[in-house]
């Protein structure tokens, strides 16, 4: 820990001969530790028969979802055709909303159909796979073309990486510790698509909600939070410029860009909305850089915080959690 904070210090003058080779040799005996502590610890879940989240299950939430979303898109669309003049929008101010919503519509119902068309060959595509799920490693080692590959990022990012990432992508690759365990780590309910029909700018919003309910569509005049299970923030870090866009760009502090490398705690756990995906600004010269999470602080201290708690660093929040089963997951593992 203190061999970090000395490097740190160093700022980008790591780069200077004098500093780089010991700088590297560091990183990469860091990583090797972090590598090894992954593997511990994956072993270590799968004695506990815990269920890793697969291709399947991502591409089939997709799927799911997209069905949802095009049966309610199809249904409310059907619903304006039949009632051209809805009630709740007599009012002068909607008017104007009215002929703009009529006229998305024919576009509305192209795009649908386009989008139906994918998801049927979206589908075929896994029947053709068979019903086996594809499961997704736990840890993905580097490639052979992993050097390609961290020239492309750092190309995209107009620098360098700092050593402590450049060193994760050549040595420890990717890692997901996303999954599910009825102590450890959970999903939340997936929630069926609903139209909110809302009070304060509609007449006769119970009405009209059951007027859409009648033709099909899910509509609701009341807004309700689903309960958020614990977010247990399984560490994911991913090593690949496939997820950077359109997060990448640090709009409001000026140059630079934003590396994505993993999910933020409420997406792993399958909550939906706006989010702040956990990542670091680049282009940096130095020998670490501040891992944007919850906790704020250098990406090597992430990696220590996350293996303290098992590979799940969000039960620090939490004054009740799996004891037992954290204790298990993290004993013995490297220091770094």
């Amino acid at each position: 820990m203190r061999v970090w904070a000395d490097l740190e210090t160093l700022g980008d003058a790591i780069r200077e001969k004098r500093y780089f080779i010991d700088a590297q040799a560091v990183a990469n005996e860091t990583m090797k530790r972090v590598r090894h502590n992954a593997e511990v610890v994956v072993a270590r879940l799968q004695s506990l028969g815990y269920q890793f989240e697969s291709n399947d299950d991502s591409f089939g939430d997709m799927l799911e979802g997209m069905q949802q979303g095009m049966e309610q898109t199809g249904r409310y669309a059907e619903f304006l055709r039949q009632n051209p003049s809805p009630t709740n929008l007599n009012f002068p101010e909607f008017q104007a909303v009215l002929e703009p919503l009529r006229r998305q519509n024919e576009a509305l119902e192209a795009e649908r159909l386009a989008a139906r068309e994918m998801l049927s060959a979206l589908q075929e595509q896994i029947r053709e796979r068979g019903s086996e799920p594809a499961k997704r490693p736990a840890i993905e080692a580097p490639s052979s073309t992993v050097a390609d590959e961290i020239a492309e990022i750092e190309e995209w990012a107009g620098g360098p990486l700092p050593l402590s990432v450049r060193a994760w992508c050549e040595i420890v690759g990717s890692v997901s510790l996303v999954g599910i365990h009825p102590a450890l780590s959970f999903q939340a309910e997936r929630q069926t698509p609903m139209l909110f029909i809302n009070p304060d700018f509609h007449r006769d919003a119970a009405g009209e909600a059951a007027k859409l309910r009648a033709s099909g569509v899910k509509a609701t005049t009341v807004l309700e939070t689903t309960p958020q299970p614990p977010l247990a923030d399984p560490l994911e870090i991913t090593c690949s410029l496939d997820q950077q866009e359109p997060y990448d760009m640090d709009e409001d502090e000026g140059f630079g860009r934003r590396l994505i490398l993993g999910r933020d705690d409420e997406l792993k756990a399958g909550i939906s909305g706006l989010h702040e995906l956990y990542g670091i600004k680049v282009p940096s010269s130095d020998a670490d850089a501040r891992f944007e999470d919850w906790h704020k602080t250098s990406f090597v201290n992430y990696l220590r915080i996350a293996f303290q708690w098992g590979g799940f660093p969000g039960w620090e929040r939490y004054s009740e959690r799996p004891e037992k089963e954290i204790a298990y997951l993290r004993e013995g593992l490297l220091p770094f």
